[in-house]
């Protein structure tokens, strides 16, 4: 049986750091600690306005493993959220979770994020990549003399990450100073790596890791030097935490599924995961006034919760 407590994490992980989230200027949260599955979800309270409610939602890079919680454990869970003044909960699993039999908790949809089996040798992992991919992947080794380096972030790293957050328009939830770069590079359970070719900047990244034996691309940025660095560098991060021991990395999923971004992740050679997302209903009655319309299995076929727009 799970038991549902929202308190400190009891588990560490980058994901469930108090610090990691302050860095991310997050301020209210809680923490959903599941003993069943030995893990500490941060659920952030975006709060509604003009009422003394809030919603509680997991952002898409605090996914995290539920260990195939079965109904009863799914409904613990449930009831454990009703206790807080919560209106509805919006959690994202990286894993898939059985199908609940009440109609206010939705189990059906789900994200895909691709993953790179690290279980498997370098030359598997080389060769499962799509005939392009590997090519450029195998030119970028031969023609590149780089360094690489740990920890140490570098001022040009967060110049090419402000550049490609405006040609790619960024949500506020992607844009960091400086100072939170430094700060992230400091925290137990995330690695920054970055590649140089003479003393010239190519590419770096942020790697997040867990008790799991997961590692997850959290951020990272390329210079416009040389076009293939950032597949340089995740083909270093395979390198790096293969050899520490870890199973999987994950590089997340499209901004919608099966989108160019997806398909780009897909042909570097790696697998596809289903992360099914948990949707409930805490305070339906809430709900309906806020809706203003009736509760119905359709609320959570779109922008869920109902009441708000992204």
């Amino acid at each position: 049986m799970a038991l549902i407590t929202l308190t400190k994490p009891k588990y560490a992980t980058y994901q469930a750091s108090p610090e990691y989230l302050d860095l991310l200027g997050i301020k209210d949260y809680l923490f959903l600690n599941i003993d069943s599955s030995e893990t500490s979800i941060p659920l952030i309270k975006s709060f509604i306005s003009n009422t003394s409610h809030f919603d509680l939602i997991t952002p898409i890079n605090f996914q995290e493993s539920l260990n195939y919680l079965n109904e009863v454990e799914l409904h613990k869970i449930y009831q454990g959220l009703r206790k807080t003044s919560a209106i509805c909960c919006y959690v994202q699993t990286k894993n898939s979770i059985n199908h609940s039999s009440s109609p206010l908790i939705n189990t059906e949809h789900y994200r895909t994020n691709y993953f790179f089996n690290l279980t498997l040798s370098l030359d598997e992992l080389r060769k499962n990549k799509k005939r392009d991919a590997r090519q450029r992947l195998n030119k970028a080794i031969k023609s590149t003399c780089y360094t690489i380096s740990e920890d140490i972030v570098s001022s040009e790293f967060h110049l090419n990450y402000h550049r490609i957050s405006v040609t790619n328009s960024f949500s506020n939830n992607y844009l960091f100073s400086p100072e939170q770069f430094s700060g992230f590079s400091k925290l137990s359970g995330i690695k920054y790596l970055e590649l140089r070719k003479n003393d010239t900047f190519l590419s770096g990244g942020f790697f997040g890791f867990n008790q799991n034996n997961d590692v997850d691309y959290l951020y990272g940025a390329n210079s416009l030097e040389m076009s293939d660095s950032i597949r340089l560098l995740i083909w270093e991060a395979m390198k790096y935490f293969k050899q520490k021991g870890f199973r999987r990395l994950f590089l997340g999923g499209g901004i919608s599924e099966n989108d160019n971004l997806a398909q780009f992740k897909l042909r570097l050679g790696t697998q596809e995961h289903r992360c099914q997302i948990i949707k409930g209903v805490l305070n339906c009655d809430t709900a309906v006034k806020l809706a203003n319309r009736n509760f119905s299995n359709e609320w959570f076929d779109s922008f869920f919760p109902p009441y708000k727009q992204a």
